[in-house]
């Protein structure tokens, strides 16, 4: 229940800043697991006092491994549906070195009167940088740290809050700060992957114009290379074996809400 008097609010108050002084002095003493632990239990403990039982019944920890796979598509939600969502997320771990998840956000509030019910760690070494914490239910859409590249599926935006996909095994989701990661949406996330091919080449094939009745292209090829989005269709450029060009088309990515493609992000 939320606190009904003046003296409780004070208390909610004093109990929140305890719990931010408390997470940036064990961001500074942070060297292993442990400290992310005990973020995760002292958000816990002050988050079941504080917000509605509905916020924890909707935040209930679920079970997942890590996907380190780097080619994926866009309907690789685990539940049973394969709604694309609006993009991608990527959260900002140069800037932040803590990344924060909530699990039922009052909508009409900010987020600084929200606490987290838990968080993401990375640290930086030599190579780049590496995840020291995350929670054991978090399987995100891509994750390849080796390559500084980590991502989300967006499924709703918030002035404040974004809803991503937090495990793709059973399509959990879970809110973050929108000012803690950056949003890309699905035109300007497919322009920047190295390929793209169909999920079903004979029902979903190459024309010459993105048009359903349109021709169609018959130029061999190897690799599908966005360079033009328009609506529900992207022009691709057809490359060879050696990447040389052999003609452009078009091909639908999405319906309905659906993808029809997945992406490689990487050559």
């Amino acid at each position: 229940m939320y606190p009904t008097n003046e003296s409780s609010k004070r208390l909610c108050d004093f109990l929140h800043a305890i719990l931010i002084s408390l997470n940036i002095t064990i961001k500074i003493l942070a060297k292993n697991l442990l400290v992310p632990i005990l973020i995760f239990f002292s958000s816990i403990f002050f988050y079941g006092f504080i917000v509605p039982d509905k916020a924890i019944e909707s935040s209930t920890a679920i079970t997942g491994k890590t996907n380190q796979m780097a080619f994926s598509s866009g309907n690789t939600q685990g539940s049973g549906e394969n709604q694309m969502g609006l993009g991608m997320l990527s959260p900002k771990f140069n800037e932040f070195s803590t990344i924060y998840f909530y699990g039922f956000p009052n909508l009409q509030k900010s987020i600084i009167e929200h606490l987290p019910i838990d968080s993401l760690v990375f640290t930086r070494n030599d190579l780049g940088f590496k995840i020291s914490y995350a929670p054991p239910w978090f399987v995100p859409a891509t994750l390849k740290m080796d390559y500084d590249v980590l991502f989300m599926k967006i499924v709703s935006v918030h002035q404040d809050f974004v809803e991503v996909v937090g495990n793709e095994t059973n399509g959990k989701t879970v809110w973050v700060g929108k000012s803690q990661n950056e949003l890309i949406y699905w035109p300007d996330f497919l322009l920047s992957v190295s390929s793209v091919e169909q999920l079903d080449p004979k029902e979903n094939t190459i024309r010459v114009k993105p048009l359903a009745h349109a021709g169609l292209v018959t130029a061999k090829y190897v690799f599908l290379k966005p360079i033009n989005i328009k609506s529900q269709w992207i022009q691709v450029e057809l490359l060879d074996q050696n990447f040389k060009s052999q003609g452009i088309g078009w091909l639908k990515w999405n319906d309905g809400g659906k993808m029809l493609i997945r992406y490689s992000l990487f050559s």
